[in-house]
């Protein structure tokens, strides 16, 4: 998944360019900020993008995403199946 990114609309706009289908995830850095604690999970099969401002305001302040092949194609089921990331795999 692409991010940690700031969760606002200037940066949705900035990073997530296309209309595409799409897997995402919503939280936030834990205490010693070294992992992303996920709160909210979800997906779009047409514009993640328009998913993720669907949330706007929120209490969540960061977000990942990553752009599925096809609709429907989103595999929720291959997201950590922990609540944290930490930092250092998140670039991957």
């Amino acid at each position: 998944m692409n991010g940690p990114y700031d969760y606002d609309a200037f940066t949705l706009n900035r990073e997530i360019i296309h209309t595409q289908s799409g897997d995402y995830a919503l939280g936030y850095l834990n205490f010693e900020k070294t992992a992303f604690i996920i709160e909210y999970v979800g997906r779009s099969d047409s514009d993640v993008g328009g998913k993720l401002k669907e949330h706007l305001p929120s209490k969540y302040t960061l977000f990942k995403y990553r752009y599925t092949a096809q609709p429907k194609t989103s595999q929720l089921k291959d997201m950590p199946k922990l609540s944290t990331i930490p930092l250092e795999l998140s670039a991957k």
